[in-house]
């Protein structure tokens, strides 16, 4: 297990260094650092040691499938979160500023606060959370609740740190951002907001 804690340390230690103002411009930087940070979860997951099984006999295979399900739809939200709905609200913003110059329109960094981000300020937590619980669910074994735990505890480290330190000075508008959205669970006002048009 050590192993996977050091590999976990390495991914989530780089999604934080993505979020650096210095890599804001270094796009082949933030690219390399992406995949090396996706890998080193990716392996850490790969290599959980086998232990002994937490699901009663007769609900592993349930568990197998609702875990896979679990999974899936924890991936699309995840990729729709991070590589759709930012990208799409970044340029329809961009096309909102068609005459700012191109150099005050780099120097921006916009604010996502629609969609899946109106939920709560850091929706991948949610979407990685649906994803480790159904990892429990299809490895079935201890050492599988163990990097779940790991995971969370980095996780929600990591989005600590945005929230309180770098965001605030990333973006403007972070600070309003804060008052008016929940920051992990969503509440009946954001799933609301969220879905409004």
């Amino acid at each position: 297990m050590t192993l996977n804690i050091v590999l976990s340390l390495l991914g989530f230690s780089g999604f934080l260094a993505l979020d650096l103002p210095l890599l804001h411009r270094q796009r082949l930087l933030r690219g390399l650092l992406s995949v090396a940070a996706s890998l080193a979860l990716v392996a850490a997951l790969w290599f959980t040691p086998l232990g002994f099984a937490i699901l009663p006999p007769e609900w592993r295979i349930y568990g197998g499938y609702l875990g896979s399900g679990l999974i899936a739809i924890a991936v699309v939200l995840l990729a729709y979160s991070l590589f759709i709905e930012i990208p799409l609200q970044l340029r329809a913003a961009r096309a909102r500023q068609h005459g700012s110059s191109e150099h005050e329109m780099r120097a921006k960094l916009h604010l996502v606060m629609q969609g899946t981000y109106a939920l709560c300020r850091h929706p991948g937590y949610l979407w990685l959370t649906i994803l480790l619980v159904g990892y429990i669910l299809v490895n079935d074994n201890i050492n599988a609740v163990l990097i779940a735990l790991v995971w969370s505890i980095l996780n929600l480290l990591l989005v600590a740190v945005q929230d309180r330190i770098i965001f605030p000075k990333t973006f403007t508008g972070y600070t309003i951002y804060r008052v008016t959205t929940p920051f992990l669970i969503p509440t009946p006002g954001s799933f609301i907001k969220a879905f409004e048009r």
